[in-house]
């Protein structure tokens, strides 16, 4: 490629002239970068980039070598000045009359074989990103003007791996070593190119080959590869719907346009004000959205959340919005009176601090509801509540003994109290009437709506079997999507049950497969399996390493772990092979380091393949965060729980004691770290509102409240940071394919009806989401 250049345009017409020669000792030339990029370059259209060493340019100068590390940082230092040349001259048209797939790729293969050798390059081409907002406006740039040059997209597509690959250095017709290989799949980088090699005897080919076409996915998503900047807004087609007067955030940055037109599910057009007037002549004019100031982002992705449940408990006794013990009471009591037919009061949504210890008691339900069994999820959904009538249906007495994954809480004389804590909850709620098929649909629909009216276009249901005395979600998903009913982007996590149904472990993830293979669908991703590790701290089932403080314990021990390591040991490296991401649910600091190291042990081929991802992350030993980017976990985040509140001052703090209680929520040493982070909600547990739990990343406060300190304030996350993780981050742990505002992207949407970024940060919970578009459709506006 550089000999094609040099032959088409010639010397750079401000390159220095090399220094006159003269018979004796030559004159010292003044060094610079562009004069040592330049001589480089000379050498490499001598001969080629195996030529171009720094001994050779020294030579050529006519100075010492250890001259040129005064301006240049070593080997790799002359690479990164040849590339800036290379990338400057590729906007010049002469580009077009090449041959760039053959040249770049050729390029690239040179650019590798000359600098492999050395350590310190191979260290840093692995570990050092070059999707820079820099380079992305490079791509653009070279895409759009093969485009126009009359070029096809699979021809310019392959310029552009051919691009990738000289920007990265990586060529597999050498046996690059697999601890480099996997850095660099790891990282996200060089993983596009690794398909593009024709002769590799490495065992990383079926996973580079995946990982290429994901890449390549998301470059056909950012880029617009029909029109410049400039034409944008007149040679794009007619929209169905135009949004504008809008603050635009995409991709960690605020974009210069204030609309956006979309047509066909796509952004077609980014531009100004005329946008909202261009089409107004029409015949059938677009629908026009006026954003007055707001912000419009990328839609939310909720990568952990109960869509079904949180709809059900929506339609059925909800007391998510109850503020105390007394709210509650009366709830339960208006909704009896108001379904007096119904042979069970079902629901859920009660909190901990409402009641003495945490434990709401049986004798409140029997005095409310007398005549009916009573039966009621916690917030959390670890434990339960129910009345005398329903405990006696289950069969539930003194003699009872405790489930090995739960805790009936008891009276002193034995008397169960009410209150079911974890698997023992489920002993009631198998007594319970099974949740009909049309309920499922119903719920199932209700939740959607309320993602939707939070700015929500997709999530990942967080479980899907049968728990908690529902049976499985899954086929309400099929059923609605059968029916064109369901409008959201879903992806399911299959349920793995702490006794694997009765099977052995190999037979237990066939069945998964089995499940994935009858119920995938478009629309429905089902390749990943959700893994719940152990507990809540609050009642003493969250796994911890050491024991919960001694006098505020009611156990003396340290939490509940639902799989043994060997077990996971077992288990992930298997789901993994098999095609399936692992997503743990892991709050105590023992639960993060038993799914750690169940990660480690997947060979590093099959892990870098897969969007393994663990979820709350309460509790996290510091020793363990650098292992999450290592081995290429995401952080799945729900961060509205990082914050002090009246539960975490009565229960959390005084069982983990003040040492452990400042390893919570670690959010900024993760993103430190190099971890990619996601979020989501666990909606019913807590507000499937993204800008409230944005609120507490950045403030470490509950929405609202300013006299409680915030917690551990310098793991606070910026509110870009917040908001990536919960657009492009969540989009792409879930493979959706969208997170990004550009002309070709999914039309995923969200408008706000204000910029937070221009407020304090202390009034971001008062962020509304007023509009959401999924998909090109408008399905929700305030």
């Amino acid at each position: 490629m550089i000999d094609g250049l040099a032959e088409q345009n010639g010397p750079a017409p401000d390159s220095p002239t090399p220094p006159p020669r003269r018979t004796g000792r030559p004159r010292r030339p003044v060094l610079s970068e562009d004069l040592i990029a330049r001589t480089a370059l000379e050498i490499i259209d001598e001969s080629e980039w195996s030529s171009c060493t720094m001994a050779a340019v020294a030579r050529r100068l006519g100075v010492k070598t250890p001259s040129l590390y005064h301006h240049v940082n070593g080997q790799l230092g002359v690479v990164d000045l040849v590339r800036k040349i290379v990338v400057a001259e590729i906007h010049d048209p002469g580009i077009l009359e090449l041959a760039p797939t053959e040249a770049i790729w050729s390029f690239g293969v040179s650019y590798y074989r000359a600098f492999s050798r050395h350590p310190n390059t191979i260290e840093a081409l692995t570990t050092t990103p070059v999707h820079d907002r820099q380079t992305i406006q490079m791509y653009e740039t070279f895409l759009r003007a093969l485009v126009q040059g009359g070029w096809d997209l699979d021809r310019a597509f392959d310029a552009l791996v051919g691009l990738e690959h000289l920007a990265l250095g990586f060529a597999l017709e050498w046996n690059v070593e697999d601890r480099m290989l996997e850095s660099s799949i790891a990282a996200g980088h060089g993983a596009p190119l690794l398909a593009r090699a024709t002769r590799t005897s490495l065992p990383q080919r079926q996973v580079a080959e995946a990982a290429y076409l994901s890449l390549l996915r998301r470059y056909i998503n950012m880029f617009s590869l029909e029109n410049s900047q400039s034409q944008r807004s007149t040679m794009s087609p007619q929209p169905q719907l135009v949004i504008h007067g809008a603050k635009i955030w995409s991709d960690g940055a605020f974009l210069e346009e204030s609309a956006v037109a979309i047509a066909d599910s796509q952004i077609t057009a980014l531009g100004g004000e005329e946008l909202a007037t261009q089409w107004a002549a029409a015949d059938v004019p677009p629908q026009v959205i006026n954003a007055n100031g707001g912000l419009l982002t990328p839609g939310f992705v909720d990568a952990h959340v109960h869509t079904t449940i949180g709809g059900i408990e929506r339609l059925r006794c909800d007391l998510t919005g109850c503020a105390n013990a007394d709210e509650v009471y009366a709830k339960i009591a208006e909704y009896a009176a108001e379904h007096p037919d119904l042979p069970w009061i079902l629901g859920g949504g009660w909190r901990m601090p409402h009641f003495p210890g945490g434990l709401p008691r049986r004798e409140d339900l029997d005095r409310i509801v007398p005549d009916r069994p009573v039966y009621l999820i916690n917030a959390d959904h670890h434990g339960a509540w129910a009345n005398t009538l329903a405990l006696d249906i289950a069969g539930i007495t003194a003699e009872t003994p405790d489930p090995v994954d739960g805790r009936i809480e008891r009276d002193a004389d034995g008397t169960p109290n009410g209150t079911l804590q974890e698997g023992a909850a489920e002993l009631v709620g198998r007594a319970a009437p099974e949740t009909t098929a049309a309920e499922l649909c119903a719920g199932l629909l209700a939740g959607e709506q309320a993602l939707f009216e939070a700015g929500v276009i997709g999530w990942q249901e967080a479980i899907l079997g049968d728990y908690a005395g529902y049976t499985d979600f899954t086929p309400a998903y099929v059923e609605l999507l059968e029916r064109g009913e369901l409008r959201g982007r879903a992806s399911g996590a299959l349920w793995v049950s702490r006794d694997f149904d009765g099977m052995t472990i190999p037979e237990f993830v066939a069945d998964l497969e089995r499940r994935r293979d009858l119920y995938s669908r478009d629309g429905l991703i089902l390749n990943t399996a959700k893994i719940m590790v152990d507990g809540v701290p609050e009642n003493e089932t969250a796994a911890m390493n050491e024991p919960y403080e001694a006098e505020c314990s009611c156990t003396g021990e340290a939490g509940l772990a639902y799989f043994s390591r060997d077990e996971l040991f077992e288990l992930v490296p298997l789901l993994n092979e098999r095609g399936f991401n692992a997503h743990f649910h892991a709050i105590g600091d023992r639960a993060v380091r038993y799914a750690l190291d169940a990660l480690e042990a997947v060979p590093a081929e099959i892990r870098a393949a897969r969007q393994n991802h663990i979820a709350h992350l309460q509790i996290i030993d510091p020793v363990e965060i650098p292992r999450f980017a290592r081995l290429g976990v995401t952080a799945n985040l729900q961060p509205l729980w990082a914050a002090q509140d009246q539960q975490f001052l009565d229960l959390t703090r005084p069982l983990l004691g003040e040492e452990r209680s400042q390893h919570q929520y670690l959010f900024r040493s993760l993103e430190l770290s190099g971890t990619p982070l996601a979020c989501g909600s666990d909606w019913p547990v807590s507000t499937p509102n993204p800008w409230l739990g944005m609120h507490v990343a950045v403030n470490r406060q509950e929405p609202g409240v300013t006299d409680m300190a915030p917690l551990i304030p310098e793991e606070a996350l910026t509110l870009a940071s917040i908001l990536q993780a919960y657009t492009r981050g969540s989009n792409e742990l879930l493979g959706f394919g969208g997170g990004r505002i550009a002309v070709g992207a999914p039309a995923d949407l969200a408008l706000a009806d204000r910029d937070p970024f221009a407020g304090e940060p202390a009034d971001i919970w008062q962020t509304t989401n007023v509009a959401t578009v999924v998909n090109g459709e408008v399905v929700f506006t305030a």
